[in-house]
């Protein structure tokens, strides 16, 4: 009986992780509750960021989110690919906003400098609107699969601190 017990539980707690991880994966798509005519790029090189306003639970609009590029995608080989905390704008330039979601940029390959690659990436399936407050997937699944106990989090650009249990978003 005891080791049912022990056996129940295990399977419990699997399917909660299980659970919480397929939320964390399938969280992107930002486009439906943001204001894509109001999006934006600023900076240059490691401070290339993209700013957008997003609809927060009660429906309206809230402040500005933006986030720094470099916090989520990594350039692989010359192809700007998502990875927390990539760096990718290191060595990817000319990125320029097509249609206010889909970026196009060059990235140079890691052997060949000399040459780059073209990239056009659509943001919507990396970037989610979490009550408000625009995160790039890769941060927003790490955080939930292995956040704090609290569920604070530091927005990856250090920006912006935001509690994912709640709608508050706070300015340090």
């Amino acid at each position: 009986m005891k080791f049912a017990i022990t056996a129940g539980s295990s399977i419990i707690t699997l399917l909660s992780t299980a659970t919480m991880l397929i939320n964390a994966v399938s969280a992107g798509g930002y486009q439906a509750s943001c204001d894509l005519s109001r999006a934006s790029l600023s900076g240059k090189g490691a401070t290339r960021t993209y700013h957008i306003y997003c609809r927060m639970p009660d429906g309206q609009y809230g402040p500005e989110t933006s986030i720094n590029l470099n916090t989520c995608f990594a350039n692989d080989d010359g192809y700007f690919v998502p990875r927390l905390n990539g760096g990718a704008m290191h060595t990817c330039t000319n990125g320029e906003l097509v249609n206010h979601r889909n970026m196009h940029l060059r990235c140079r390959p890691r052997y060949v400098p000399a040459m780059s690659v073209n990239n056009i990436i659509d943001f919507d399936p990396h970037f989610t609107n979490h009550k408000g407050v625009l995160l790039c997937d890769a941060w927003f699944a790490a955080s939930l699969a292995g956040g704090n106990s609290t569920g604070n989090a530091t927005i990856p650009d250090g920006s912006q601190t935001t509690n994912l249990n709640s709608t508050s978003v706070e300015e340090p």
